[in-house]
């Protein structure tokens, strides 16, 4: 079947977005059906309905959930743009900087089905190849997916990084391959020197 077809397809052109649940292993990364959500939430030609959002959530030891939004959620919105995001980074500081720091190499091609046949049709769908011939190992249109993610996960993580004295390396890398249209990270209250110069670096 044509994933394009399927009814997981369909059913995303009536929803608002995407969210991707997380566990510590990031196991839906390594799944092809997810893969393909992924795909399509992210790649500008596919999005169902012009902006389509793309969260990230997962939970913390205590049980607790947080996320990476798409934009400031509606708990963040307290009036200038400038206020949102203060309130989006207070909100998103929880969320574990390995997790993030993981998906910054993260070869979503790789990923697996239990039905060969459907891993081939996605990846194929991905590269814009016909449907029916061998899946390729790599194609940029893969390369621009895996950088399209891991720099949300560089712009969203970034803080966090700064503050736990993490190789910024990585995040840097991440940023200047992807291709993020906007960057938002409110550095207020940010205890650390907030290396605004390897930062600007590192905007694509």
């Amino acid at each position: 079947e044509d994933p394009s077809q399927s009814s997981f397809r369909r059913a995303m052109g009536h929803v608002a977005g995407t969210l991707t649940v997380l566990d510590g292993s990031l196991t839906c990364y390594s799944r092809i059906w997810c893969v393909y959500e992924i795909f399509i939430s992210l790649d500008p030609g596919s999005q169902p309905n012009g902006r389509y959002l793309y969260d990230v959530y997962t939970t913390l030891s205590n049980g607790a959930a947080v996320g990476l939004t798409d934009g400031p959620a509606e708990m963040d919105d307290k009036g200038t743009r400038f206020l949102c995001n203060q309130y989006k980074t207070i909100r998103e500081r929880p969320f574990p900087v390995t997790a993030v720091r993981a998906a910054l190499s993260i070869n979503l091609q790789s990923a697996r089905a239990s039905v060969e046949a459907d891993r081939r049709r996605i990846l194929n769908t991905i590269a814009g190849q016909a449907m029916g011939t061998e899946c390729v190992t790599s194609h940029e249109r893969y390369d621009t997916l895996n950088a399209t993610l891991a720099g949300r996960f560089a712009a969203a993580g970034w803080r966090k990084a700064l503050e736990s004295r993490e190789d910024l390396e990585p995040f840097a890398r991440a940023l200047r391959a992807s291709v993020l249209q906007r960057l938002d990270i409110a550095f207020t209250n940010c205890q650390c020197p907030l290396q605004v110069n390897r930062l600007a670096e590192s905007i694509p």
